[in-house]
């Protein structure tokens, strides 16, 4: 009779800072969905006038489906008063948004395991465009992509390998692919610093990644890394600093942290009654009992 909440939070320190000292600055949440909903994975978009894009996971649990969601804050908004709108949906579940630019293109990824690959879409007349999915095939987890030295770099996690344990890296010329697969896969093997948890993103001069630490619990911290070797067949990264829940309000959980100017995003999560499940079995077997007295 428990459920996962979450919310997103805003951090008065740039994601640089952050991962230099830790989160010190207060968090200030968004306002608590409605019960029964989460709001999650935020990410940002940032516009060369000043605005920004955010994009977010919402889940009703009364129809557990996921969808991406987004709001736009005007230059020099706060994003604590972000309202965010039903933006893209699908037949499957939809989490962990990924805007990123390549060139003069604005491009969106999501995780969407169950569809068999990476869902991307391209923004253009003032719309999403679906384009054939990265990676088809495959159940993937939580799909990062960077850009680094001269390639395109994608982290992510399968559904049926290891999700929370097991990381994986693929390289490509150009983010459309074609998508090669890492010599070291899986590169690590580790609920405490596999599953990605954000935007990789550059701090004194090497590139931080943002990992889920599920060795207790699923999203229980974030682990930024610095990575130290990254080619076609090799990877090594060192522990830069664990980030655990940040707030007293949103205790039991972190699991995604992105760079939003001079703020950053996170996540966080609560563990909060929920009898619905409860009462919708009592309410299945109530309607058998009488179904089968009544014939």
């Amino acid at each position: 009779m428990r459920r996962e909440y979450w919310n997103i939070g805003v951090v008065a320190q740039t994601a640089v800072d952050i991962a230099r000292h830790g989160i010190v600055a207060p968090v200030r949440w968004l306002p608590p969905p409605p019960a029964g909903v989460l709001l999650a994975d935020p990410a940002c978009l940032e516009h060369a006038d000043g605005r920004r894009t955010l994009f977010a996971e919402y889940l009703n649990y009364l129809s557990p489906r996921g969808e991406i969601w987004a709001a736009e804050v005007a230059p020099g908004a706060d994003p604590c008063e972000a309202r965010f709108a039903p933006l893209l949906s699908g037949p499957h579940h939809m989490s962990y948004p990924r805007p990123f630019r390549y060139g003069e293109r604005t491009f969106l990824i999501c995780e969407s395991w169950q569809s068999a690959g990476v869902p991307i879409w391209e923004h253009a007349d003032g719309a999403w465009q679906a384009l054939p999915p990265l990676l088809p095939g495959r159940q993937v987890v939580d799909p990062t992509l960077f850009p680094w030295q001269g390639r395109w770099w994608l982290f992510c996690t399968f559904q049926d390998d290891g999700p929370d344990s097991r990381l994986h890296i693929f390289h490509a010329p150009e983010p459309r692919g074609p998508w090669v697969a890492h010599a070291g896969n899986p590169v690590r093997t580790d609920a405490a610093a596999a599953r990605p948890a954000g935007p990789v993103f550059m701090a004194d001069g090497a590139p931080i990644r943002p990992a889920q630490d599920c060795s207790r619990t699923y999203g229980g911290a974030v682990v930024l890394h610095a990575i130290t070797r990254l080619t076609h067949d090799a990877f090594e990264e060192r522990v830069v600093r664990r980030l655990a829940p940040a707030d007293r309000a949103y205790p039991h959980g972190l699991h995604t942290l992105c760079p939003a100017g001079a703020v950053t995003l996170i996540d966080g999560k609560r563990w909060g009654a929920d009898p619905a499940p409860i009462l919708r079995q009592v309410a299945t077997r109530t309607r058998k009992v009488w179904l089968r007295a009544h014939r």
